[in-house]
């Protein structure tokens, strides 16, 4: 059947050959075109349907040979009601092929092009995987160019640390949150590991995106592969300021089992984005629309006609001086609510989910907060020896952390520090992943490892 299809897909290619540079060739349901771009400046084999429709769909893959084949199961469902537009992105599928720089940001101006071109009155934005991280940039970047914004396994969002290494900070035998075990290196992990692994490290640029800029690299060390390339671009690429610059109603779509991107990313996007919509299918991993291509296509119905007033607000509410909160020795804790003081020495494995608080104190703990505020009149978080991971957390106080000798993994986490948003009394590391921070000492975004010694303060 795939063959039959392939052969079909180049039948029609030599038939409806057309350039698009001058404005929309006439639509007919189900055409494939090859259409002239401007961001590659190749040919980008793209599929136009349902063009009567008022909303259009665009569909966006990830990395595969299938390239927008993938999409077939649902379009058919989509078509029905809505304008759809699927394309193989340069350097998959039919598109035009090259050694050139296959990075989000390239991808999103494409987006946007193909968008400008086909959209009718709304615009929805489906990606999955690769396709997820060029639509977060193009809704980042362009806010106001799209009405609704679909991530289905969005990759490469977490610091690349996370991705190369394939190790977190939060021990396997944690229940709460397993996307933080240390396991078999992902798909993406392999990709990287099985191309930077075989250069001199003496060699390898610390950023990987002036890596992959370089032509020389790609066509010497990458040999010119899209999968490749894409995949060192995507871990490079640091998505903070386009995705604290998302404005529309966001769907989230996430399998409960993916290994390459974990759904510990589903879970910062739906906590930086104002107003989402998180939906975790158990049991699947990186492919939903493969996987379970029926539960896929009801979703997406669904969030397509969902009315924005619907979308959660992802705010945690500010503490209002619960009870205080101390916890000695214990394991395996996972506890909600709001909070005083929290306190917590000599304790592993503790989840603290949707939690508010006047102040936390850990010490000598592996703890893991997810979707949490602390509001301080003093210091927000004073740690000690200890193995922290927060996700989608804000920290407020005169300094929002202060500590010697933990090892910190943040991801989507806002401090805000009057005197300081981090000061260290000694040997702090901290591994930032589209985090940001605003004091009288440093204000921005951060994305990627720090060390902080003794003194040092941001």
């Amino acid at each position: 059947m795939r063959l039959a299809n392939a052969f079909l897909r180049a039948g029609l290619c030599a038939a409806v050959l057309v350039s698009a540079g001058s404005g929309v060739p006439a639509q007919e349901r189900g055409r494939w075109r090859a259409v002239s771009e401007p961001v590659f400046k190749g040919k980008v084999w793209l599929y136009d349907t349902g063009g009567a429709k008022n909303t259009t769909v665009l569909l966006v893959h990830g990395v595969g040979r299938e390239a927008s084949d993938v999409w077939r199961p649902l379009i058919t469902s989509l078509e029905k009601k809505y304008h759809v537009v699927a394309f193989d992105m340069p350097g998959f599928g039919k598109s035009s092929k090259g050694n050139l720089l296959y990075s989000p940001e390239n991808y999103a101006k494409l987006i946007r092009f193909v968008a400008g071109t086909y959209r009718k009155e709304r615009l929805v934005v489906v990606g999955h995987s690769l396709g997820g991280a060029a639509a977060l940039y193009f809704a980042g970047q362009w806010p106001h160019d799209l009405d609704r914004l679909v991530l289905i396994d969005a990759a490469g969002v977490l610091n690349r640390t996370a991705l190369v290494k394939g190790k977190f900070l939060i021990e396997p035998e944690s229940k709460g949150l397993r996307y933080f075990a240390e396991g078999p290196l992902s798909g993406v992990n392999n990709l990287i590991e099985s191309t930077i692994g075989k250069i001199d490290r003496g060699l390898m640029p610390q950023d990987l995106s002036e890596y992959v800029d370089n032509e020389l690299f790609r066509k010497a060390v990458l040999k010119n592969d899209a999968a490749r390339i894409a995949g060192i671009a995507l871990v490079g690429t640091d998505f903070s300021e386009q995705l604290y610059s998302v404005r529309v109603p966001t769907c989230i779509l996430w399998g409960g089992m993916d290994e390459i991107a974990p759904v510990r990313t589903a879970v910062l996007l739906s906590s930086v984005i104002p107003r989402t919509d998180l939906e975790i299918l158990e049991g699947i991993g990186h492919d939903p629309v493969t996987d379970s291509p029926d539960d896929t296509a009801r979703l997406l119905h669904r969030f397509i006609e969902m009315d924005d007033a619907v979308f959660l607000s992802n705010d945690v509410s500010p503490p209002n001086g619960g009870n205080d909160l101390d916890l000695v020795g214990k394991t395996g804790m996972e506890l909600t609510g709001d909070y005083g003081t929290v306190s917590i020495d000599g304790c592993r494995q503790i989840v603290l989910r949707k939690m508010s608080a006047r102040s936390l104190i850990i010490r000598k703990s592996t703890v893991t907060i997810e979707r949490g505020t602390v509001v301080s009149a003093g210091t927000a978080l004073s740690s000690m020896d200890s193995k922290i991971a927060m996700t989608g957390v804000t920290l407020t106080g005169e300094i929002g952390i202060e500590d010697q000798g933990t090892e910190f993994d943040l991801a989507g986490v806002t401090i805000r520090g009057r005197i300081a948003s981090v000061r260290s009394m000694g040997d702090t590391k901290l591994a930032w992943s589209v985090s940001r921070i605003k004091s009288p000492r440093k204000a921005g975004y951060l994305h990627g490892d720090m060390v902080m010694k003794l003194g040092d303060s941001l």
